[in-house]
């Protein structure tokens, strides 16, 4: 769409419209930065959601570690009651 509205505003500037060139001009400048922040926002939603699978994982992996020392016959923590 920017690029679209960037054509207009060159083709009012050669048909002797500067205003409409303007208008054309900043339109097509806002259109290029909402799509700039568009894809920036879709590039941080990716990383979001690989960071939440991530975090899914090292939890799943988290409580597989504490079942495996609850269960039974696993060894118990030293004296003091902190493992290593």
């Amino acid at each position: 769409m920017a690029r679209e509205k960037l054509e207009a505003a060159e083709n009012a500037v050669e048909d002797g419209e500067p205003e409409r060139a303007a208008r054309l001009a900043k339109e097509a400048e806002l259109d290029a930065t909402l799509a700039s922040a568009i894809a920036d926002n879709q590039e941080m939603q990716a990383a979001v959601t690989e960071l939440e699978r991530s975090i899914e994982t090292l939890e799943q992996e988290i409580a597989r570690g504490a079942q495996a020392q609850r269960a039974p016959g696993a060894a118990s923590p030293p004296a003091g009651g902190v493992p290593f």
